[in-house]
This record gives structure tokens, C-alpha cells and sequence, in this order.
């Protein structure tokens, strides 16, 4: 091609993106970004929002309500939430009266073609169980939601409100991302963009288990009756820490209690960070203020680290059950993949991104 025409036909790309540019800014849609407002609505109890999860009878209702509205509920008004983490936030309003939080489930594939990157769905191969596999896509929580969720269904524990897939349109979804990505993906033509979908929790308060906690579960001293009870429900924090290879409750900002003192396994959007064939025993060895660190700064635990070794006896026979030495079909992993594949993005897990590595373990 010669030389001017080329020079031609790089004015006018970037002439089209820059009119793609100036459309999305002058197309965004008036009101509906308040934040403050949003949430002031919310703290009032006009809507629907969960508080508490103790009540069996609240436990036994709660998906067979707030399933189908967030899965299918229409969005009357929304507002993006700026609050701590990596990942992007919107909150809904729904016709019903629900308020849900969706997070993005993947980068979107126009910036990130999945065939940039040296991997592949972590169920599709057994070759990749001789290989590291590492998360790349940490600032995309929306599916280790959406899958921890299900997990937490399988197992019968209630720790997590409900969380499913959704797909929302474009012009939804970026409406008010500010970024110079989200106003070109606002202003392409219309798509659906999956989404992980949250039931709106509110009143929530922190409680990171002390350090006398830590020492009880690691049976370096003993606890009265009920302070043991209390510990037990970390140390199942942990168990599904572990199982969902959580790696972000190292820290105090996630240890979560509902309204009405109902131990959490509130976020988990970096779950699955190794894959599904590496696991790390080391997670048992709780949060960085029970363990001593190679970096203070950096907050690097320093290894061999203790681990608890005391559980809930029903804990314990829970997985026990659901083990290698029962029929495959109703091991823990089986149960699992059948309930997430119900799932309206079909199983989630094909939507994350991993680096796949040379052995190291």
C-alpha cells in the first residue's frame, strides 16, 4: 500500500474513535449515578435488601425469592459503587424492589482476545494437572463469586447470600464507566456483558478472629466452652477458604458477620487462584495477624507456618461423606459441578483466565 494512502488511513481511525469517543460522552444518560443517594435509599429500607441469615425459616426462603429476580428482574435504576477492591461494582434496582451489586464475570474480549494468552477452560485437559495455573484475571471477580456461591449451596451452609450469572446489555452495564475503555464499550453497538449478581447485604460488620482464636484452633492453648464454639465457626471459614483456594482473607476487611451475628464467607472473587489441581494447606494457617512475616511490608508469611488442626466434629463428617472413599457421583467435586452448571453462564468456570506455568510443585 503506498505510503500516503496508509498515512490516510490512519486519520481516519483515528478520526472514527475519537467520534466514538465524543458520542459516548454526550450520549450518557442524565441522573442515575448518586451514589450517595443510592445507598441513603438503601439504608432506609425502602427495598429489598438482606440483613440477617441466623433464621432458619430466612435461610430456607431466601433463593427461592432473590434467585429468580436477580435473574431475571428488570433494572429501573442503578448507580456505580466506588468502595474498596479491585473490582468494578454497579447496583441495580429492580421492579420487584430488589437492590443487587453486579460485578464484571470477564475482561471484555475486543481488549483481551482469549487467544493472547497461553490457556484454556481449567476443566477442559487433564495434561494441565502436570502444570501450574495462576489467576490473571483478578480485577474480573464476577465468576469465583458466582462459583463460591454454589459451593456454598452444595455444602449446605448458607455463608453467602445469592449470587448468579446475568447477561446485561452494554448500554447498561458502562453506562457510567468513566474509563476511556468503558466509554468506547459503551459506545460500539449493543451486546450482552456477563455479570455476577448479587443479593444486597447491608449492615454488615467486621470481625477478624483474634489472636487468642488462632492460638485455641492451632490447640496451642486452651478456650472456655464458649469461646471454643466461636473459633470453630473461623476454622469453617478456613475449611472453605481451602476449598475454594481463597487466598483474600489474609487481611481483616474481609471477615464478615450479617446483622444478626451469622458467621460469612463474604468475598470471594479471587477464589480459584491456582486452578482446580493445586492446593495449598498453607491456608490453614489463618490471617496475617496470627503469623509472623518474612516482608512486614509486603506482608509475606513466613514459612513453615503453624496450621489449626481443630474443626467442628460435623464439619469433619460433612466432607467426609462427600470423600474419595464414597461413589463419584456423590463426592464433593461431582455435587459441586452439577449444581454451578445450572447455572445461567453454564458453569462459570470457562470464564477465567489463567497463566499456565512449568511444574513447580
Amino acid at each position: 500500500m503506498p505510503r500516503h494512502k496508509l498515512v490516510l488511513l490512519l486519520v481516519l481511525c483515528f478520526g472514527c474513535l475519537l467520534l466514538l469517543f465524543m458520542l459516548a460522552y454526550t450520549t450518557l444518560a442524565l441522573g442515575g449515578d448518586d451514589q450517595d443517594g443510592g445507598l441513603a435509599m438503601i439504608r432506609n429500607n425502602r427495598h429489598k435488601t438482606i440483613s440477617g441469615l441466623m433464621s432458619a425459616e430466612t435461610r430456607a426462603n431466601m433463593d427461592k425469592e432473590w434467585v429468580p429476580a436477580l435473574q431475571h428482574g428488570e433494572i429501573v435504576d442503578f448507580f456505580s459503587f466506588k468502595s474498596f477492591g479491585l473490582s468494578q461494582k454497579n447496583v441495580y434496582l429492580l421492579e420487584s424492589g430488589h437492590v443487587a451489586m453486579a460485578k464484571p464475570v470477564e475482561r471484555h474480549l475486543l481488549f483481551f482476545p482469549r487467544s493472547v494468552f497461553a490457556t484454556r477452560s481449567p476443566l477442559v485437559g487433564s495434561s494441565y494437572a502436570a502444570s501450574a495455573m495462576v489467576r490473571l484475571d483478578r480485577e474480573y471477580q464476577g465468576w469465583g463469586e458466582i462459583a463460591g456461591y454454589y459451593l456454598d449451596r452444595t455444602l449446605g451452609w448458607y455463608r453467602l447470600p445469592p449470587i448468579v450469572g446475568r447477561h446485561l446489555s452494554s448500554k447498561l452495564f458502562y453506562r457510567h464507566d468513566r474509563s476511556w475503555s468503558g466509554r468506547l464499550l459503551y459506545a460500539l453497538p449493543e451486546h450482552l456483558v456477563p455479570v455476577s449478581m448479587h443479593a444486597w447485604m447491608r449492615d454488615m460488620k467486621t470481625t477478624p478472629p483474634s489472636l487468642t482464636i488462632g492460638r485455641y484452633l492451632r490447640l496451642q492453648e486452651n478456650a472456655p466452652a464458649v469461646a471454643r464454639k466461636e473459633a470453630l465457626l473461623f476454622s469453617d471459614v478456613l475449611v472453605f477458604d481451602f476449598l475454594s483456594d481463597n487466598f483474600d482473607r489474609l487481611g481483616n476487611h474481609n471477615w464478615k458477620r450479617a446483622s444478626d451475628n451469622w458467621m460469612l464467607v463474604w468475598d470471594i472473587g479471587l477464589a480459584w487462584n491456582h486452578g482446580p489441581y493445586h492446593y495449598d494447606l498453607d491456608l490453614f494457617c489463618g490471617p496475617h495477624s496470627w503469623n509472623e512475616h518474612e516482608d512486614k511490608e509486603e506482608k509475606v508469611i513466613r514459612k513453615p507456618c503453624p496450621r489449626i488442626c481443630a474443626f467442628r466434629r460435623e464439619t469433619v463428617e460433612q466432607l467426609k461423606a462427600m470423600g474419595p472413599d464414597v461413589d463419584p457421583i456423590d463426592r464433593l467435586g461431582s455435587r459441586f459441578l452439577r449444581t454451578i452448571r445450572s447455572d445461567a453462564l453454564n458453569g462459570v468456570f470457562p470464564y477465567g483466565l489463567f497463566r499456565v506455568l512449568p511444574q513447580l510443585w
